[in-house]
């Protein structure tokens, strides 16, 4: 499938192209179907190591970790200073290189969340501009409109920043609270997209659908909380 996706070029060091309208859907004969199948077993099965064996394990380990190490002390406090006294501790039971090891993963954790958020967005973002309201126009390209709403995100992360918004706990509590509006909405493009525009035979359905409209249901519990809770503090 993804031959069929455009590439994103580099306005700055490529030939920019104003491709990316174009739609692909392949044939629904039983050829197709049966790689189909076999696709989607293994992006299951990907999905399920990569993400929840993968998660579960690293998430279980640290949390265990950082309960050894950080669990009962005075000096720990309800924000992210707590991973450099982890990373202190570490380095004085162990060595200082594990406390190196520690603040390089942290690092490199915290910025490939970053950036992954970033460039998701922009794919996302510009995908959606150029086929629905762009598909005629020349100059805004799909790399050009992904340059720009990156930009534009790095942009408004900076400005927050500046404002004077700089406590990360304020910071992911704004972010958690407009994540549960953001995959409430998410969700429920998702089950439109799968049962009116997808072929037939790839279409959601079953258990996956129940669990689709369960997560819309868990979401917009917790985005009508956060409504009330901001209605009863502002009025």
């Amino acid at each position: 499938m993804g031959a069929h996706v455009p590439k994103l070029v580099s306005p700055i060091t490529g030939q920019s192209e104003a491709s990316g309208a174009d739609r692909y859907a392949f044939p629904q004969d039983e050829a197709n179907l049966a790689r189909w199948r076999v696709w989607w077993r293994r992006a299951n099965t990907e999905h399920i190591v990569s993400f929840f064996v993968v998660c579960l394990v690293t998430i279980g380990l640290m949390s265990m970790l950082a309960y050894e190490t950080l669990f009962g002390r005075d000096d720990v406090e309800n924000s992210p200073a707590f991973l450099r006294i982890q990373g202190d501790l570490l380095g004085q039971q162990v060595g200082d290189w594990l406390k190196i090891v520690f603040f390089a993963v942290a690092t490199v954790s915290l910025w490939a969340a970053s950036i992954g958020l970033l460039d998701v967005i922009g794919r996302v973002v510009s995908d959606f501009a150029k086929r629905n309201y762009l598909r005629e126009s020349a100059f805004w390209t799909e790399g050009r409109l992904y340059f720009a709403v990156v930009w534009a995100e790095v942009g408004i992360g900076s400005a927050i920043l500046l404002s004077g918004v700089n406590q990360p706990i304020v910071l992911l509590t704004i972010s958690t609270c407009t994540a549960s509006v953001v995959t409430l909405v998410y969700s429920a493009l998702l089950i439109r997209l799968n049962r009116r525009d997808l072929p037939a035979a790839v279409r959601l359905r079953g258990s996956r659908l129940g669990m689709m409209l369960l997560a819309i249901g868990f979401y917009g519990f917790f985005a009508l909380a956060m409504l009330k809770s901001q209605i009863e503090a502002n009025f």
